[in-house]
């Protein structure tokens, strides 16, 4: 997956998780603050890649309560 195409699922997200008009306010910030300040954007972006990596998603284990735990 290119670099691009990584923004773009990241904007697809934003939509599902915020309203549409939030989520085009917040996309419109952010590409005002790409043009104007690039290297601003990079470290917002290095900043929610990290809390990605501390948060992983849970597991589908974790996600289905009447999953057995392993061993049983």
């Amino acid at each position: 997956m290119t670099d691009s195409q990584q923004r773009a699922a990241q904007y697809r997200k934003l939509f599902v998780r915020n309203h549409d008009i939030e989520a085009r306010n917040l996309i419109d910030s952010l590409q005002v603050l790409a043009l104007t300040r690039p290297e601003t954007l990079r470290e917002l972006e290095t900043f929610l890649d990290r809390g990605k990596a501390r948060n992983p998603p849970p597991s589908d284990e974790a996600r289905d309560p009447g999953a057995c735990p392993r061993g049983l």
